[in-house]
């Protein structure tokens, strides 16, 4: 299952991620999908424990993705989610309270600058993520602080009605990578020869 009720929960170690988490289903066909002619997109994942400040290290991650210098003209990291472009991140503090973990995602087009619009492709990305995790509380900042535009996605762990959220290891490896990379390679088309010529010669610099 992907959500532990009350029983299970007093079971569950913090940070803990098992291969009965949601999700492994999905990892093992992204095996299938995935090429070297794909868009490549760095996709990491770190799962936060609340730890003994509880929720407030979270409220802080939540702050930092919003900070200012984050955006595209220097301003302040705009926060979103599903279907509003300006999220409440007070609101969205208020409901981790109860949370043992937050999934903290950094998602990174390698060709970024070509995309049309980063916060499209999140939803986009998030949709399918949901496809295969069900339905998710999640918020998102895009950041162009630095030479590769990226995208900062905060997952809650968990909530009071259906437990914690366990996603399969597999997943966090491969799942999170593969559905990103479908999106920008659907959006971008495949990779020439020379462009994979060039980021290997990238690579090798």
């Amino acid at each position: 299952k992907g959500r532990l009720g009350a029983q299970g929960r007093k079971s569950l170690a913090p940070g803990a991620v098992r291969h009965a988490g949601r999700g492994k289903v999905q990892a093992a066909l992204a095996r299938h999908w995935s090429n070297q002619r794909a868009r490549r997109v760095i996709v990491k994942v770190h799962i936060a424990r609340a730890g003994p400040s509880g929720p407030a290290s979270f409220a802080k991650h939540v702050a930092y993705i919003r900070r200012e210098g984050a955006g595209r003209e220097g301003e302040r990291g705009k926060l979103y989610d599903r279907s509003v472009d300006e999220a409440d991140a007070k609101a969205f503090n208020e409901r981790t309270d109860e949370d043992r973990r937050q999934f903290r995602l950094i998602v990174s087009p390698e060709d970024a600058d070509q995309m049309k619009d980063l916060t499209r492709f999140t939803r986009e990305f998030m949709s399918q993520v949901e496809k295969d995790l069900g339905r998710l509380d999640w918020v998102a900042a895009n950041h162009h602080d630095t030479a590769q535009p990226h995208v900062h996605i905060v997952i809650r762990g968990g909530n009071t009605r259906n437990g914690e959220l366990l996603i399969d290891r597999k997943y966090i490896t491969q799942g999170f990578r593969t559905r990103a990379q479908e999106l920008v390679t659907l959006e971008l088309g495949q990779r020439r020869l020379r462009e994979m010529a060039a980021a290997r010669s990238k690579e090798a610099e």
